[in-house]
């Protein structure tokens, strides 16, 4: 277990992770048509080359997670995930649906990549830079549309890998990321933080419900907390002394934290971008619905 800041960082900046991705694990073609029989589907591709063994099991996890919330995360991917007991190192699937499928995502658009990612409870931080990393690739749309368009497995499995080698490139210095900063503009560019941001409060929240394992609770809080970068962190922060709701929802055009009435424009703006974006007025974390 990684026991200081300092050593999560290296290993965030040091993940490659075509590490946990092989091209024989890409289905480029699901026949699926609903998340259900999709999961199902990539789940079956990690049995057959051997990721995993306990098929039923696994299923059972990951399905009981879906239940519990959609892991369309916007922007048609998804990333269906569980901590497996039976494996002993993270594993990823990949599935891709070129006419895209129904899967409850967070901006309700259909799903056209899916992710499947399992990992043993010893792989707990990995596991939360790994999806952090993800998020930040798959949410480029050149490289989305590069996974689109590539023709086989192993074509998807190469832009991947060199998306994944770049990004690893042209991780920011520390000290350039733990610059503090006040304006909401020099929040943009953060959009995997906000998948973070929401797992933290709903795992803060179940923190104050004591709903589980108090010190097991405490301890996923600090993992999800360190994967998530200082400026964003540190806004949530100031946001949390003030308000019940650091993230919130935008529904035809209104804030709903403030219930501001956002321009057009602005509006449209964040249906389109794939930075995070504040409310002008509130500032919180705003995403669409």
């Amino acid at each position: 277990m990684i026991s200081t800041t300092k050593s999560a960082i290296e290993l965030r900046n040091t993940m490659k992770l075509t590490e946990y991705i092989s091209k024989e694990c890409i289905a480029s073609n699901l026949k699926s048509h609903d998340k259900i029989h999709a999961i199902k589907e990539l789940t079956r591709l990690l049995q057959k080359r051997e990721k995993i063994d306990d098929l039923d099991g696994v299923l059972e996890r990951v399905l009981e997670r879906e239940s519990f919330e959609s892991t369309g995360i916007g922007s048609g991917i998804a990333v269906p995930h569980a901590r497996i007991n039976t494996i002993e190192s993270l594993v990823c699937g990949v599935g891709r649906k070129r006419e895209g499928m129904e899967y409850r995502s967070i901006d309700g658009k259909p799903v056209h990549l899916i992710f499947l990612i399992l990992y043993p409870p010893s792989d707990s931080y990995k596991y939360l830079y790994f999806i952090s990393s993800l998020s930040r690739l798959v949410l480029n749309e050149n490289l989305v549309e590069r996974l689109m368009e590539s023709p086989s497995s192993a074509s998807m499995y190469k832009v991947l890998d060199q998306a994944s080698e770049s990004l690893m490139l042209n991780v920011p210095a520390s000290a350039q990321a733990s610059k503090s900063v006040s304006s909401a503009d020099a929040l943009k560019g953060m959009n995997s933080d906000l998948v973070l941001l929401i797992r933290l409060i709903r795992i803060e929240n179940l923190r104050k419900a004591e709903k589980g394992a108090a010190v097991a609770l405490d301890e996923k809080i600090q993992q999800v907390r360190s994967c998530i970068s200082p400026r964003a962190l540190a806004h949530y922060d100031r946001l949390k002394a003030r308000v019940s709701q650091p993230v919130v929802a935008v529904e035809e055009e209104i804030c709903m934290g403030c219930n501001l009435q956002l321009s057009s424009s602005f509006a449209q703006q964040l249906r389109d971008s794939h930075n995070v974006m504040t409310c002008p007025n509130c500032t919180r974390f705003l995403y669409v619905v």
